[in-house]
C-alpha cells in the first residue's frame, strides 16, 4: 500500500566550456497513493574516492508526481541544471539524488531502484559521468 516512486529513465549532459550540468528524470509511482508532502529533493555529486563534492536543492515537488493509474500520463519528468560543477577537476563522478526526510531519527525515503543506497546511504545513484579539463 502506498506510494511506489522508482526512476525509470535519466538523461546526463556533463558540464562543458562553462555550460553547467544538465540532469533530465523521468520518475513514475507504481504503487497505489500518492506522497502527500513536499519533502525537498537533493541532487548530489560523488566522486571516485567515495566522497560527496557537491550537492543542491531542486525545485521538484513530490506531489507532482503522477498518480498511479492516471489516464492522461504515466510518469513525470524533472529536469535541473547545476553550473557548479564547471569547477569539478578531472575525474569520473556519479550523480546522486535523495529526499531530505525533515523529521528528526526517522525512516530514510527510498525510491524502489536497485541503486538505492549502492553508493551512499539514503541516496539513489543516478548515474555516471566524466569530467575532462
Amino acid at each position: 500500500m502506498g506510494y511506489e516512486f522508482y526512476v525509470s529513465a535519466m538523461k546526463l549532459t556533463p558540464s562543458s566550456s562553462g555550460n553547467p550540468l544538465a540532469v533530465n528524470v523521468r520518475i513514475e509511482n507504481n504503487g497505489v497513493a500518492p506522497f502527500y508532502y513536499d519533502w525537498p529533493l537533493e541532487l548530489g555529486i560523488l566522486d571516485s574516492a567515495g566522497n560527496l563534492v557537491d550537492r543542491w536543492q531542486t525545485s521538484w515537488k513530490l506531489t507532482g508526481i503522477v498518480l498511479p493509474g492516471d489516464p492522461a500520463a504515466r510518469y513525470t519528468e524533472w529536469s535541473d541544471s547545476h553550473a557548479g560543477t564547471t569547477n569539478l577537476p578531472a575525474g569520473t563522478y556519479r550523480l546522486l539524488l535523495r529526499v531530505v526526510n525533515p523529521l528528526q531519527n526517522s525512516t530514510p525515503f527510498a525510491f524502489a531502484n536497485r541503486l538505492q543506497d549502492a553508493d551512499l546511504k539514503s541516496w539513489l545513484t543516478l548515474g555516471s559521468f566524466i569530467v575532462q579539463n
